[in-house]
């Protein structure tokens, strides 16, 4: 698994380092902050993390369901309000 994460002073990665036939293997990557091209392999980020970690969205969740919640409560109780003779 493949950890990095991005400080001060540039890219530091989490990995550590790979035995590969009796030796050791650093990371493949460079550790200059560089993108590297996306891995076919690698798997899409599932759509509830990304919700998840996008804070706006939060918030704009956070106030728009209360807000919608309380409006349609409040035309449920006033519907039901007797009518007067």
């Amino acid at each position: 698994m493949h950890i990095g994460v991005r400080g001060v002073w540039g890219y530091f990665t989490l990995t550590p380092a790979i035995v590969d036939q009796g030796g050791l293997k650093m990371p493949e990557n460079n550790n200059t902050g560089e993108q590297q091209s996306p891995d076919p392999d690698q798997e899409q980020i599932p759509l509830m993390q990304r919700v998840l970690d996008n804070p706006f969205l939060l918030l704009v969740l956070g106030i728009a369901m209360p807000t919608v919640f309380y409006i349609i409560w409040g035309i449920i109780e006033i519907t039901q309000i007797p009518i007067a003779d």
